[in-house]
């Protein structure tokens, strides 16, 4: 299960650093949401309610959340 793990937290750690500078960068809805779910399927075998309509900041608290629960 480590190695799950640490994909998908050097995958959050590439799109935190993506999303850092969103105001800046102008990206499509389907770009962010199609990296986003592949890895929320690595972090988690179900996702919440309404996962497939977050907002990123939400899709990034849940990722984050998940990450801490799988340490």
């Amino acid at each position: 299960m480590s190695e799950p793990l640490n994909v998908g937290q050097e995958l959050i750690k590439r799109l935190r650093n993506f999303t850092k500078n969103m105001d800046e960068n102008i990206i499509s809805t389907d770009e962010w949401q199609n990296v986003a779910m592949k890895i929320g399927e690595k972090l988690s075998s179900t996702g919440p309610d309404d996962y497939y309509n977050f907002t990123p900041q939400q899709w990034f608290e849940w990722a984050n959340s998940q990450i801490e629960k799988n340490k």
